[in-house]
């Protein structure tokens, strides 16, 4: 089965207001954050490739629920693959290939986190 899903620019200009206030806002504040652990880097670029991941689910996963006709979870995962897709080839535009940071990082997936 194939599916085909467009998302146009409109699209994601016009839910980018919402997306960009939630993360903004006084629950988050992940630009404060951002600007007090980027250090010397940038963090307005840091945080347009956090706002392009979840813009990108934001606008997929009911499109996804709705074209497929599958419950919003599983929506929600394929919204998850192809916003970190699309985060990632803005990641790798923005950098330029130098964020080495998580090249070396080994994650012990079977580590329990209280």
């Amino acid at each position: 089965m194939a599916l085909e899903l467009i998302v146009t620019k409109e699209d994601l200009r016009s839910s980018d207001y919402t997306v960009r206030e939630k993360l903004l806002g006084p629950r988050f504040r992940l630009g404060d954050e951002l600007r007090r652990y980027a250090g010397q880097s940038d963090p307005e670029s840091i945080f347009e490739i956090i706002n392009s991941f979840f813009l990108t689910q934001y606008v997929t996963a009911p499109r996804i629920e709705e074209r497929l006709n599958i419950d919003g979870q599983t929506a929600m995962v394929v919204a998850s693959y192809l916003a970190s897709h699309h985060a990632t080839l803005k990641l790798e535009t923005t950098v330029a290939g130098s964020c080495s940071y998580f090249e070396n990082k080994k994650i012990d997936f079977r580590r329990m986190f209280s």
